[in-house]
């Protein structure tokens, strides 16, 4: 009877780790010809207890420059490898198990401050260690490979980090297509205008054969990329209430044209999506995408220091996918302006009854900015918010408590031409509350000047009566 239980023992299917899973990501905009000593950018939300963050991107190459990370939780984060061309470095960096509450992620870099910086960062559970990183790869063509990373053991998570860094317009990146993973965008950047142009992609790995990470760009060009491979093993834990943004990508599009297609990472299965503008001389009058989506313009803003445009994905059964594209057009081709794309979950109605809220000002003091006051028509809504500004910077949210900024900026950042222009997204969660609030923003460099800002919100059709987002953290 032993032997026959130990052969059953044996016999039995091995407990299998729980797979690597996204929870949110920022996909940042790009620095352009200024030096950053650093930058900043923001998660959606604030992560989950366990949770893993890890962050990719790309600095011009300055010999003896280095990059390093760490978040508003005081979590220092372990750059796992770094690849180098003549022209930019790639490079990817890691806290596994970051503080529960972290969200506004600072990179730095030391030596002599670099141009064409860029970073993405995304928020994923069951991920228990860091296993391995390829050596890297450069080169000239349209095919993209990573360089060689073999895994400890199947089922890891694995992230892609490329650019390219030839002059002339990149028209396309396209996700890898290899045996035994998928392939998904966290970052679809081709840069406008001569910014820098970034891809990230991440996809679970079942197999333990080497795995050389691949992806297309389109024109040929030269190319430079790394990837890193992450232990699969219970972990962390993912959000139970619902609707949250669980994407934001930011673009600087330094020079728009009036017809502009951009590539949108948004999550398959998000349940919403919103298309935030803010242009200092036009405003989007339509938008299409590739999936055929519905798209409504929800209204604009105006102020003498520019427009704000929102725009939201209208209809009962949107279809999204990471590798979609997105068609804007604009009333006029235009410089430095920027743009957002959030996506997010929970099934959600658009809220006509408060609607397209705006509200222009003239602040002519330094210090926090009080934006417009929205009165949510019931409880448990999502409200994206922006702010465009003329000149100075807007860093982050002030108040409610409930509102978090989704700002990419530096110190150093130029008037045009870098990030989001200075300007301010955010969302912003009432919670049980249906009480009017007015989100107000941080600011550093003195009066923002002329500034106009724009609201909208969406309705849970769950109940009204359970908090939202408990394990966020966030709701009044």
């Amino acid at each position: 009877m032993k032997r026959l239980a130990l052969l059953l023992l044996l016999c039995a299917p091995l407990a299998r780790a729980q797979a690597p899973t996204y929870v949110q990501g920022v996909a940042g905009s790009s620095g352009y010809t200024t030096a950053h000593a650093s930058m900043v950018l923001s998660l959606p939300n604030p992560t989950l207890s366990g949770n893993t963050i890890i962050c990719a991107g790309q600095f011009g190459y300055v010999s003896g420059t280095s990059v390093s990370v760490a978040d508003d939780k005081s979590d220092s984060f372990t750059t796992r490898g770094t690849h180098a061309d003549s022209n930019q470095v790639v490079w990817i960096a890691d806290k596994i198990g970051a503080t529960a509450g972290a969200r506004v992620i600072t990179v730095s870099y030391s030596g002599t401050a670099p141009a064409y910086v860029q970073a993405a960062c995304a928020e994923f559970y069951n991920v228990s260690a860091y296993d391995t990183v390829s050596a890297g790869n450069n080169s000239t063509g349209t095919a993209i490979t990573a360089g060689s990373a073999t895994p400890s053991q199947t089922g890891d998570l694995v992230i892609l980090v490329t650019e390219q860094d030839s002059t002339g317009a990149v028209t396309s990146f396209t996700v890898g297509s290899q045996s035994n993973i998928t392939w998904k965008f966290l970052q679809n950047d081709w840069g406008f205008g001569s910014v820098v142009d970034e891809m990230v992609e991440w996809g679970v790995y079942n197999s333990t054969a080497a795995l050389n990470g691949t992806a297309t760009l389109a024109p040929s060009g030269g190319w430079n990329a790394i990837e890193a491979l992450y232990k699969a093993g219970s972990a962390g834990a993912a959000p139970t209430q619902v609707p949250y943004v669980n994407m934001v990508a930011h673009y600087n599009m330094y020079a728009l044209a009036a017809s502009q297609t951009i590539g949108i990472p948004i999550p398959a299965g998000d349940s919403m999506a919103v298309y935030d503008h803010i242009c200092p001389s036009t405003y989007t009058s339509a938008l299409s995408d590739s999936a055929s989506n519905t798209w409504t313009i929800a209204g604009q803003a105006s102020s003498s220091g520019g427009y704000s445009v929102l725009g939201y994905v209208s209809g009962a059964s949107p279809s999204f996918n990471p590798s979609m594209t997105l068609t804007i057009t604009e009333s006029a081709a235009a410089q430095d302006c920027d743009i957002t794309v959030s996506g997010f979950t929970g099934t959600t109605t658009y809220d006509s009854t408060t609607g397209f809220a705006h509200a222009t000002g003239n602040q002519t003091t330094s210090g926090n900015l009080a934006t417009l006051s929205i009165t949510p028509s019931a409880k448990n809504e999502l409200f994206f918010i922006d702010t465009g500004i003329s000149s100075h910077q807007i860093t982050g949210t002030a108040s409610p408590s409930y509102c978090y900024g989704n700002v990419v900026y530096s110190s150093t950042e130029a008037s045009t031409g870098e990030f989001d222009e200075n300007n301010f997204r955010g969302a912003c969660y009432n919670g049980l509350s249906t009480s009017s609030f007015t989100p107000t923003l941080t600011t550093s460099g003195g009066a923002v000047g002329q500034w106009q800002a724009a609201a909208i919100g969406f309705k849970s059709l769950g109940s009204g009566a359970a908090p939202k987002m408990t394990l966020l953290g966030v709701g009044p």
